[in-house]
């Protein structure tokens, strides 16, 4: 997949492998061969920034490698870290000799240097505290977004790297703040210098979108019992995100899918203006309920009693009610044929759950949540991506016909 140029970006199309070989050539071992890359993940602010994932056909097993610049969300590239030659020596074994290296103003990082993340190329263990239980198991990466966050696991012990000490920060406190409404993974220790926290791993069965629909449920009863929490006297010490946010929340999401699809902008556009013009308010008097801000079934965790518990609560924030309901069901729109159906039932089963009439604004919060979503099939590279976003499109308009 190629995307039109960004002249803003430079002369290398980060997302041609074959123009990537003499970017990557000064990492690798002299005479080594060119290897094969795999896209695998795209964070594209058009005439600002890109950061591509790709996986490369090195040693037995592959690598993944990061090519980014402009303005990448992230530290600056730091130093390894002590610790580091474990994973030195497994790269170079496999023909990489450079973790870490600039080339010509694009940023090369293989993993697990990532210049973001400097303690992902230590040892995790070194972060759990003594008497935690875990097992003598090696670690595995549960979750990897380069530049923002990695999250390994090993027996009953999760430790999770930000990148954003607030974010890490926030996802500590919240876990404590919603105890009393839902199962949370109790924190083990915290380390800020290093951008590190230690929880334990939640007992139960990971949900994901495949679970949606049968677990909607219960999560729209989460979900009225998250909103009820925040309704008592006590200040909340979380961010608020109003009707407008949201919708400026949608602006890099439609830079890229017009600057990927421009036979597609007018269409993009028209549906951003409509929305925009059907804005609920006046905002100062939209009530704002407490929101999990990212909700969706990658987090939740069916529990062996039959509740549900709650990993991520990192993007906790006072939003319109309705908005976790939104992005719960949106979740589940990725281009293909009949998503929106699927969609559409799993919001009938939350609100069945939610125990409460559905919120006014709720057409409009499923509509740009939807909207929000529009630039996935850009980002993970999917070969059908254009007609992914033309289905996805679609169904935003739908959608929003029916604000």
């Amino acid at each position: 997949m190629l995307l039109p140029p960004d002249p803003l970006l430079g002369p290398v199309s980060l997302t041609d492998p074959a123009a990537l070989a003499a970017v990557l050539a000064p990492t690798l071992v002299p005479g080594a061969a060119p290897p094969l890359l795999r896209l695998r993940y795209l964070e594209h602010d058009v005439g600002s920034s890109m950061l591509v994932w790709y996986r490369a056909g090195i040693g037995s097993d592959g690598a993944d490698v990061v090519v980014s610049c402009g303005r990448v969300p992230g530290a600056p590239l730091r130093p390894e870290p002590p610790g580091a030659p474990g994973p030195a020596a497994e790269l170079l074994a496999a023909g990489v000799h450079q973790p870490n290296a600039e080339v010509d103003g694009i940023t090369v990082a293989w993993y697990p240097f990532d210049p973001a993340l400097p303690a992902l190329a230590g040892d995790p263990a070194i972060f759990v505290p003594a008497g935690a239980a875990r097992s003598d198991g090696p670690w595995r990466r549960l979750a990897w977004m380069p530049r923002q966050r990695a999250v390994l696991a090993c027996g009953d012990v999760v430790v999770k790297m930000e990148a954003d000490l607030h974010r890490l920060l926030a996802g500590v406190r919240h876990l404590d703040l919603l105890r009393s409404v839902v199962r949370t993974p109790e924190v083990l220790a915290v380390d800020e210098q290093t951008g590190v926290y230690v929880q334990e791993l939640l007992a139960g069965r990971p949900l994901g979108p495949p679970d949606a629909v049968a677990w909607a449920n219960a999560a729209g009863a989460l979900v009225g019992r998250i909103m009820g929490a925040g309704d008592g006297p006590s200040a909340w010490p979380v961010p608020r995100i109003g009707p407008s946010d949201l919708l400026a929340a949608t602006a890099p999401v439609q830079r890229l899918a017009a600057h990927a699809a421009p036979d597609l902008a007018a269409r993009i556009e028209r549906v951003a203006v409509h929305l925009g013009a059907s804005t609920p308010g006046p905002e100062p008097g939209t009530p704002l309920h407490l929101t999990h801000g990212d909700f969706n079934a990658g987090q939740l965790v069916a529990r062996p009693g039959g509740d549900l518990g709650l990993v991520d609560i990192d993007t906790l924030c006072l939003a319109p009610a309705g908005q976790d309901l939104a992005t719960y069901a949106t979740n589940l729109l990725a281009g293909r044929s009949g998503d929106l159906a699927v969609a559409e039932s799993a919001l009938a089963g939350l609100l069945a759950g939610y125990g409460a009439p559905p919120p006014g604004e709720l057409p409009w919060l499923v509509a740009v949540a939807a909207l929000r979503r529009l630039d996935r099939p850009i980002r993970r590279f999917k070969r059908d991506w254009h007609e992914r976003l033309y289905r996805l499109l679609t169904d935003v308009e739908t959608l929003a016909a029916r604000v």
